[in-house]
């Protein structure tokens, strides 16, 4: 079914996604996907037509009929159709496209060797400004940094608040190791609630670390044990180099590895099979 031009979506970047990872025809975190969709429509009052479990039914049909076994879901509701206008009130009834890929954000060898990581300059917006916790279509502010790292010969970059604090990555959320304790930036820094830092936190509490969130600055995880991301696509990776600056001894630290290793074991108990006997066949 073709887009409109007329889409304010197209036009304007005005709608929310999702990106959902699958294997052996098992979404992975389904429902948590699903309500993140719902919770950044809400900020941007996006009334989706479909309910929740509407959504989350078209999601499995088009994985179930896909002829993939392990693959990517972008699950994009926009604003609609409507004129030339920027003010949403012209919009009618929101576009819905779910989309399945591949995607491979990392090489392999970047989860032994870990990242380069670049400091950018193009700043996170204020959350009063532009509500980066809910998961927009508008992503140019990240793009114009990730073409910023990439020009440092960079894989990522983490991008500050106007105050000079740590928010995120372009496309991932941070985290730092320091002795038993993790810390991550604060949702009041407009960084994403994403969906694997929100596992990652529970499975280290698990684990017996404290984890802290606050406001950080980039020197505070250029002095940690240890630093990685976490994303849907990226899973658990590890920064060895921040700012021109090696991160421990530069390599993937232990810890980082080991949650990475219980991450993944974990992920299976989280997927959502798209057909019954296969649900039975793994449980």
């Amino acid at each position: 079914m073709p887009v409109s031009a007329f889409d304010h979506g197209l036009l304007y970047g005005d709608g929310v996604f999702e990106g959902i990872r699958f294997q052996e025809k098992g979404l992975l975190l389904l429902d948590e996907h699903v309500q993140r969709l719902y919770d950044s429509a809400r900020m941007i009052q996006l009334r989706i037509a479909q309910n929740p479990d509407e959504m989350r039914r078209m999601v499995i049909e088009a994985v179930r009929h896909c002829g993939m076994e392990n693959g990517y879901v972008r699950l994009v509701v926009t604003r609609g159709v409507g004129d030339l206008g920027v003010n949403p009130a012209s919009c009618g009834t929101p576009t819905v496209m779910i989309l399945v890929s591949t995607i491979s954000l990392y090489p392999e060898k970047f989860y032994e060797e870990g990242l380069r990581v670049h400091v950018c300059q193009t700043k996170k917006p204020p959350l009063d400004v532009l509500p980066c916790n809910a998961k927009t279509c508008n992503y140019l502010n990240n793009g114009l940094a990730a073409l910023e790292f990439t020009k440092e010969g960079c894989q990522e970059g983490l991008m500050l608040t106007t105050e000079g604090f740590v928010s995120e990555a372009t496309a991932d959320n941070v985290f730092g190791i320091q002795g038993n304790a993790l810390f991550t930036p604060s949702l009041d820094t407009n960084c994403l609630p994403g969906i694997t830092r929100a596992k990652v936190m529970e499975l280290a509490k698990e684990k017996g670390f404290q984890v802290r969130e606050g406001k950080y600055l980039p020197d505070e995880f250029r002095e940690a044990d240890e630093v990685f991301l976490t994303g849907t696509g990226a899973g658990i990776i590890a920064v060895t180099t921040l700012g021109g600056q090696r991160i421990g001894n530069g390599k993937t630290g232990k810890t980082t590895r080991a949650l990475r290793d219980a991450y993944e074991s974990k992920c299976r108990q989280w997927l959502t099979f798209v057909d019954a006997h296969e649900r039975k066949l793994v449980r």
